[in-house]
């Protein structure tokens, strides 16, 4: 069992709050959104400190997967613990696999560009591994899931598949993983990642008219809600989704777009609040004087940054109105 001391992590919790700072929030992704066109919108985005001089549509993917790896390396190097690591990178190594099973089915796939630098492994050692179907440095129960994945997508040719079999590898991965840790903020943190994700599933199956049998093969096990009151409510109406929901601290971020559910509206202010209902869980470490908890706050802040620099970014080059890229961002760290 890994147990750690918050004042192991006294000097680390300041490093960090040092870095927090420099998160790019609200208000710089508002000045963002409102730049006149692409030359002022990178010259705001470098003079925050991100991407450096030269920054241009051209290098900007491979800026924000550097700003991401520098963040994780760091943090990783202040724990000094492979099992934290593996735990907040499973996510990437799923991804990856995602992108090699699908290249190896849609003739022309980008893998070089699509692949993260995130992930524990190298590219050439998890396609080896994959080809050879032996797991040693990839996670062996998300390795069987892969091949689970790749026989799927041959039968079925739907890279769906290979997407919702390896989203659900990752969330049982790090549950499983979790477990290695006396932290009740992580085993909060994965908990509440898992539920989220099997709502949003839930939520999108029960929409386009999906059942029990489709979301068996979905829903990850080790949330807070179990899988047999999911697997109860495809049968039911949504009320009786809603009603397992009560007194649980979701409900009061998701009550708000019951009805647009039900009513077959838009899902962008559900999945919106989804997104906000993890960023309010980790400011919660804000509130902590220092411990694994910030470290592993920051991390998710700076993957929640990515994503909002990358949605503004790609809505302006799109020509989206500022007023309309505002209102697709989630709530900020800082």
């Amino acid at each position: 069992m890994i147990s750690f001391r918050d004042t192991d992590f006294i000097s680390a919790t300041a490093r960090v709050r040092a870095l927090e700072n420099r998160i790019i929030g609200e208000k710089a992704l508002r000045r963002l959104a409102q730049a006149s066109g692409p030359e002022e919108l990178f010259r705001t985005l470098a003079s925050l400190g991100f991407g450096g001089e030269g920054l241009s549509a051209l290098t900007f993917e491979e800026a924000l997967s550097r700003e991401l790896q520098v963040a994780f390396d760091e943090v990783e190097r202040m724990v000094g613990c492979e099992q934290f690591g593996r735990l907040f990178r499973l996510k990437y190594d799923a991804h990856n696999l995602k992108v090699f099973l699908k290249a190896g089915r849609l003739p022309g796939y980008p893998v070089q560009k699509a692949l993260s630098p995130l992930s524990r492994l190298g590219a050439k050692e998890m396609e080896e591994e994959l080809a050879e179907g032996y797991f040693q440095k990839i996670y062996p129960p998300m390795g069987g899931a892969a091949l689970r994945a790749r026989e799927q997508l041959y039968q079925t040719g739907d890279p769906q598949v290979v997407d919702l079999i390896l989203e659900r590898a990752w969330l049982e991965g790090i549950a499983q993983l979790v477990r290695e840790f006396e932290s009740p903020f992580l085993h909060q943190l994965v908990t509440a990642q898992i539920d989220i994700a099997n709502i949003r599933i839930f939520v999108r199956a029960k929409r386009t008219g999906r059942g029990q049998e489709f979301l068996r093969g979905c829903l990850a096990e080790d949330g807070s809600i179990r899988r047999g009151v999911f697997l109860a409510a495809a049968n039911s109406t949504f009320d009786a989704f809603f009603h397992a929901l009560e007194h649980r601290e979701y409900e009061a971020w998701l009550a708000p777009y019951f009805e647009d559910i039900t009513a077959g509206s838009s899902l962008s202010g559900f999945e919106k609040a989804c997104d906000n209902y993890l960023i309010h869980l980790i400011r919660e470490a804000k509130f902590t004087a220092f411990g694994i908890q910030p470290l592993a706050a920051y991390l998710l802040a700076k993957e929640a940054e990515n994503k909002a620099i990358r949605t503004v970014v790609a809505s302006k080059l799109a020509g989206i109105p500022a007023q309309e890229i505002l209102g697709r961002l989630r709530d900020s760290y800082v």
